[in-house]
């Protein structure tokens, strides 16, 4: 009788084993839990993102879809043959011709109604004078610039590509979406940028506005949509299972930058390639997030040092003329970030090849 109750005796040994048991499975399952959640997060961003590949064609920026016939494109009368294609100097194939935007500005002096004849084959505006070209000393320039109405005006070289992104579908979905950012040598960083009046909307809601860790790729909250700041900045989450700017620490390898060295910003009406010339790693708070610079020299130095303290080492010459973008990503550590930066080297005017068919069928009629 005696050994039966001591048997059945409680000792404290056995409750703290207990105790510490169920503590550990509770740990567990919360464990699982948040697992399970973040999966079903991870998913849940990366199947809103997929739906988005019906409105989007970028992973191949040197093919463009060809038409036999020639056609005629919308409130112009530019004849573009659209089987007619070249590529450039940024291996970019390119429909028609190059032509310089001063010759585009001549054509058009040519068909403005308020022109004088000074000759048999030539018109000048009446309120401008005519210079000689060749005086013109060389010098940088930039590849756009804004004018007084906020329209973006190409200078230099001006060449057409294909239509890629269908930002009327995309904008239908959320009117923040202002671009679309591709890096030919990841091109699983292939996402739309947003853009809203603060910074930290969209590092916990996707393009959907969806409530999700995964956040979206967007574009300062400062900054003008139109990419024409001297220095853009985009952020992405550096996500474990490699989506966003997951992937963008590949170009802590030399391999990397060596496959391609350009990335695209697609807008509605313009697409802009753009040349990586740093990758390093800054400050989470430094002058490498400053968009505007006081003077050429200030922004000379700026560039001068990003490209000294790249990890990796390019050839790209960069100048105070030049437009840039920094893809920005954290780190494991919070006070550090990784940043690739690259310069704009040509913006593309696009023709949509739907309205160049649509505006033949009518005229046919």
């Amino acid at each position: 009788m005696a050994k039966n109750k001591k048997k059945g005796k409680v000792t404290v040994g056995s409750v703290i084993r207990s105790v510490v048991l169920v503590a550990a499975l509770c740990v567990f399952c919360y464990s699982g839990y948040q697992l399970i959640t973040i999966y079903l997060e991870y998913k849940q961003g990366t199947d809103e993102y997929k739906d988005l590949e019906q409105y989007v064609d970028v992973a191949n920026n040197t093919s463009v879809a060809a038409d036999t016939e020639k056609q005629t494109v919308k409130d112009t009368e530019e004849e573009i043959d659209m089987d007619e294609t070249s590529t450039d100097e940024f291996g970019t194939v390119i429909i028609g011709d190059i032509i310089d935007s001063d010759e585009e500005e001549a054509q058009a002096v040519m068909h403005d109604p308020e022109t004088t004849q000074i000759g048999e084959n030539t018109t000048q505006p009446m309120t401008e004078q005519t210079t000689d070209p060749t005086t013109e000393t060389e010098k940088e320039t930039a590849v756009i610039t804004e004018d007084e109405n906020g329209n973006v005006k190409i200078l230099g070289k001006i060449a057409k590509v294909k239509k890629r992104v269908d930002f009327e579908e995309l904008q239908k979905i959320n009117p923040e979406i202002i671009g679309w950012l591709y890096v030919e040598a990841i091109d699983s960083i292939n996402y739309p940028i947003t853009q809203t009046e603060d910074n930290a909307y969209y590092l916990s809601h996707t393009f959907k506005k969806t409530d999700n860790i995964a956040g979206s790729i967007f574009l300062d909250c400062d900054t003008k949509p139109n990419f024409t700041e001297t220095n853009s900045v985009i952020y992405g989450h550096n996500m474990k299972n490699g989506s966003m700017f997951g992937k963008l620490n590949l170009f802590y390898k030399e391999e990397t930058y060596e496959e391609s060295k350009y990335f695209w910003i697609y807008t509605p009406d313009l697409y802009y390639k753009y040349e990586i010339f740093s990758c390093v790693e800054v400050g989470a708070i430094s002058k490498t997030y400053q968009r505007q610079f006081e003077s050429d020299r200030d922004f000379e130095d700026y560039l001068e040092t990003m490209k000294e303290n790249s990890i990796i080492k390019t050839d790209t010459k960069v100048t105070a003329s030049d437009k840039i973008v920094t893809l920005s990503t954290c780190t494991a550590s919070s006070d550090v970030r990784f940043v690739v930066q690259g310069k704009l080297v040509r913006a593309y005017q696009v023709v949509d090849p739907d309205k160049v068919k649509t505006t033949s069928t009518e005229t046919e009629k």
